[in-house]
Protein backbone atom coordinates (compact mmCIF):
# COMPACT_ATOMS: atom_id res chain seq x y z
CA UNK A 1 0.00 0.00 0.00
CA UNK A 2 1.37 3.27 -0.87
CA UNK A 3 1.72 6.15 1.12
CA UNK A 4 -0.92 8.37 -0.36
CA UNK A 5 -3.30 5.37 -0.13
CA UNK A 6 -2.82 4.99 3.23
CA UNK A 7 -3.90 9.13 3.83
CA UNK A 8 -6.96 8.34 1.79
CA UNK A 9 -8.16 5.46 3.96
CA UNK A 10 -7.20 7.83 7.37
CA UNK A 11 -8.96 10.66 6.02
CA UNK A 12 -11.90 8.62 5.08
CA UNK A 13 -12.35 6.85 8.47
CA UNK A 14 -11.97 10.29 9.98
CA UNK A 15 -14.96 11.31 7.78
CA UNK A 16 -17.16 9.07 8.12
CA UNK A 17 -16.51 8.68 12.31
CA UNK A 18 -16.86 12.81 12.50
CA UNK A 19 -20.82 12.81 12.40
CA UNK A 20 -20.37 9.79 15.29
CA UNK A 21 -18.40 12.26 17.39
CA UNK A 22 -20.20 15.31 17.06
CA UNK A 23 -23.48 13.29 17.93
CA UNK A 24 -21.78 11.70 20.95
CA UNK A 25 -20.68 15.46 22.10
CA UNK A 26 -24.14 17.01 21.54
CA UNK A 27 -25.76 14.68 23.55
CA UNK A 28 -22.87 15.04 26.19
CA UNK A 29 -23.42 18.34 26.05
CA UNK A 30 -25.52 20.48 29.41
CA UNK A 31 -28.55 22.20 28.34
CA UNK A 32 -29.42 25.79 28.15
CA UNK A 33 -29.27 27.50 31.62
CA UNK A 34 -27.27 24.31 33.42
CA UNK A 35 -24.53 25.42 35.40
CA UNK A 36 -20.69 24.45 34.75
CA UNK A 37 -20.79 22.67 38.36
CA UNK A 38 -23.99 20.47 36.93
CA UNK A 39 -22.10 20.28 33.90
CA UNK A 40 -19.03 18.90 35.46
CA UNK A 41 -21.48 16.27 37.90
CA UNK A 42 -22.63 14.71 34.95
CA UNK A 43 -19.69 14.58 33.17
CA UNK A 44 -18.32 12.58 36.34
CA UNK A 45 -21.37 10.69 36.07
CA UNK A 46 -21.10 9.78 32.59
CA UNK A 47 -17.56 8.35 33.15
CA UNK A 48 -18.94 6.78 36.87
CA UNK A 49 -20.88 5.29 34.09
CA UNK A 50 -18.84 4.21 31.53
CA UNK A 51 -16.05 3.00 33.96
CA UNK A 52 -18.84 0.44 35.35
CA UNK A 53 -19.46 -0.93 31.74
CA UNK A 54 -15.96 -0.95 31.01
CA UNK A 55 -15.06 -2.98 34.16
CA UNK A 56 -18.32 -5.31 33.12
CA UNK A 57 -16.93 -5.72 29.97
CA UNK A 58 -13.27 -7.10 31.44
CA UNK A 59 -15.32 -9.20 33.19
CA UNK A 60 -16.95 -10.56 30.71
CA UNK A 61 -14.04 -10.98 28.26
CA UNK A 62 -12.10 -12.70 30.72
CA UNK A 63 -14.68 -15.02 31.63
CA UNK A 64 -15.08 -16.29 28.53
CA UNK A 65 -12.25 -14.36 26.35
CA UNK A 66 -15.13 -12.81 24.27
CA UNK A 67 -15.82 -9.08 24.43
CA UNK A 68 -19.51 -9.24 22.99
CA UNK A 69 -22.67 -6.94 24.15
CA UNK A 70 -25.85 -8.29 22.20
CA UNK A 71 -25.99 -5.02 20.53
CA UNK A 72 -22.40 -6.13 18.79
CA UNK A 73 -23.69 -9.22 17.94
CA UNK A 74 -26.06 -8.05 15.42
CA UNK A 75 -23.08 -7.04 13.08
CA UNK A 76 -23.50 -8.41 10.14
CA UNK A 77 -21.33 -11.27 7.85
CA UNK A 78 -20.08 -8.50 5.82
CA UNK A 79 -18.50 -6.46 8.18
CA UNK A 80 -16.65 -9.58 9.30
CA UNK A 81 -15.36 -10.92 5.80
CA UNK A 82 -11.91 -8.78 4.90
CA UNK A 83 -12.17 -10.19 1.42
CA UNK A 84 -10.38 -9.23 -1.31
CA UNK A 85 -13.39 -7.02 -2.48
CA UNK A 86 -12.78 -4.62 0.69
CA UNK A 87 -8.89 -3.36 -0.71
CA UNK A 88 -10.53 -3.48 -4.39
CA UNK A 89 -13.46 -0.69 -3.56
CA UNK A 90 -12.59 3.22 -3.33
CA UNK A 91 -11.71 4.08 0.30
CA UNK A 92 -15.36 6.11 0.15
CA UNK A 93 -17.42 2.79 -0.21
CA UNK A 94 -15.98 1.00 2.49
CA UNK A 95 -17.55 0.64 5.85
CA UNK A 96 -16.05 2.19 9.13
CA UNK A 97 -15.04 -0.86 10.18
CA UNK A 98 -13.11 -1.95 6.84
CA UNK A 99 -11.37 1.06 6.89
CA UNK A 100 -10.23 0.80 10.47
CA UNK A 101 -9.07 -2.74 10.04
CA UNK A 102 -7.04 -1.60 6.60
CA UNK A 103 -5.77 1.86 8.48
CA UNK A 104 -4.36 -0.69 11.14
CA UNK A 105 -2.64 -3.08 9.36
CA UNK A 106 -0.72 -0.65 6.88
CA UNK A 107 -0.07 1.11 9.60
CA UNK A 108 1.71 -2.33 11.37
CA UNK A 109 3.55 -2.79 7.91
CA UNK A 110 5.14 0.67 8.50
CA UNK A 111 6.22 -0.40 11.91
CA UNK A 112 3.87 2.50 13.45
CA UNK A 113 2.62 0.03 16.31
CA UNK A 114 1.26 2.35 18.39
CA UNK A 115 -0.66 4.43 15.65
CA UNK A 116 -1.95 0.98 14.98
CA UNK A 117 -3.28 0.46 18.54
CA UNK A 118 -5.08 3.78 18.84
CA UNK A 119 -6.50 3.51 15.17
CA UNK A 120 -8.05 0.01 16.72
CA UNK A 121 -8.70 1.10 20.02
CA UNK A 122 -12.46 1.98 19.68
CA UNK A 123 -12.89 -1.97 18.73
CA UNK A 124 -14.27 -4.47 21.17
CA UNK A 125 -11.33 -6.42 22.40
CA UNK A 126 -11.83 -10.36 21.66
CA UNK A 127 -8.82 -11.52 23.72
CA UNK A 128 -9.19 -13.57 26.86
CA UNK A 129 -7.08 -12.41 30.07
CA UNK A 130 -3.86 -14.77 30.38
CA UNK A 131 -2.31 -15.81 33.36
CA UNK A 132 0.91 -17.54 31.31
CA UNK A 133 4.18 -17.23 32.75
CA UNK A 134 5.89 -16.57 29.12
CA UNK A 135 3.96 -14.60 27.05
CA UNK A 136 2.38 -10.98 28.29
CA UNK A 137 -1.57 -11.15 28.22
CA UNK A 138 -3.09 -9.19 25.52
CA UNK A 139 -6.56 -8.74 27.17
CA UNK A 140 -8.04 -4.92 27.24
CA UNK A 141 -6.75 -4.66 30.67
CA UNK A 142 -3.24 -5.36 29.87
CA UNK A 143 -2.78 -5.01 26.22
CA UNK A 144 -1.13 -1.25 26.89
CA UNK A 145 1.65 -2.87 29.53
CA UNK A 146 2.52 -5.69 26.68
CA UNK A 147 4.88 -4.27 24.53
CA UNK A 148 5.47 -5.05 20.76
CA UNK A 149 8.03 -7.82 21.18
CA UNK A 150 9.25 -10.61 23.54
CA UNK A 151 11.39 -13.38 23.62
CA UNK A 152 10.67 -16.85 25.12
CA UNK A 153 13.39 -19.65 25.37
CA UNK A 154 15.05 -18.19 22.58
CA UNK A 155 12.10 -17.70 20.00
CA UNK A 156 11.01 -14.14 19.38
CA UNK A 157 7.48 -13.44 19.45
CA UNK A 158 5.80 -10.27 17.42
CA UNK A 159 2.07 -8.73 18.81
CA UNK A 160 -0.47 -8.75 16.09
CA UNK A 161 -3.80 -8.74 15.56
CA UNK A 162 -7.12 -9.51 13.35
CA UNK A 163 -10.03 -7.73 12.73
CA UNK A 164 -13.64 -8.76 12.62
CA UNK A 165 -16.15 -6.20 12.14
CA UNK A 166 -16.06 -4.45 15.22
CA UNK A 167 -14.15 -6.79 17.20
CA UNK A 168 -9.80 -7.22 17.02
CA UNK A 169 -8.50 -10.30 18.56
CA UNK A 170 -4.43 -9.62 19.28
CA UNK A 171 -1.74 -12.85 19.56
CA UNK A 172 1.43 -13.38 19.44
CA UNK A 173 3.16 -14.65 16.71
CA UNK A 174 6.43 -16.36 16.20
CA UNK A 175 9.15 -14.97 13.64
CA UNK A 176 10.65 -18.35 12.83
CA UNK A 177 7.51 -19.22 11.10
CA UNK A 178 8.75 -16.74 8.04
CA UNK A 179 6.92 -16.91 5.20
CA UNK A 180 4.08 -18.36 7.20
CA UNK A 181 2.90 -15.97 9.57
CA UNK A 182 0.46 -14.56 6.79
CA UNK A 183 -1.02 -17.82 6.42
CA UNK A 184 -1.10 -18.28 9.95
CA UNK A 185 -2.64 -15.01 10.48
CA UNK A 186 -5.54 -15.20 7.61
CA UNK A 187 -6.06 -19.07 9.52
CA UNK A 188 -6.41 -16.86 12.84
CA UNK A 189 -8.70 -13.79 10.98
CA UNK A 190 -11.14 -16.90 9.95
CA UNK A 191 -11.59 -18.71 13.13
CA UNK A 192 -12.30 -15.50 14.22
CA UNK A 193 -14.69 -15.00 11.97
CA UNK A 194 -16.38 -18.72 12.43
CA UNK A 195 -16.64 -18.26 16.51
CA UNK A 196 -18.29 -15.05 16.01
CA UNK A 197 -20.45 -16.27 13.42
CA UNK A 198 -21.72 -19.30 15.45
CA UNK A 199 -21.93 -17.15 18.58
CA UNK A 200 -24.73 -15.05 16.44
CA UNK A 201 -25.89 -18.12 15.40
CA UNK A 202 -26.98 -18.86 18.94
CA UNK A 203 -27.99 -15.79 20.21
CA UNK A 204 -30.65 -15.72 17.77
CA UNK A 205 -31.93 -19.20 18.27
Amino acid sequence: MEPDELISLLVCLLDKERPLVTRAVTQAAPGPGASSATGSAGAEDAEDSEGDDEDGEDDDDEADGEGDSDSEDGDSDSEDGDSDSDAAAKPGAQSVETLRRRCAEALEQRGAHQDALTVLAPLVNFTGHEHSPLLPCLCKRCLGQAGRAVEVQGVSFHRTFVVSGTRVLHFWLADELGADRAEVKRAVGEALRVRLHRKRRKVAS
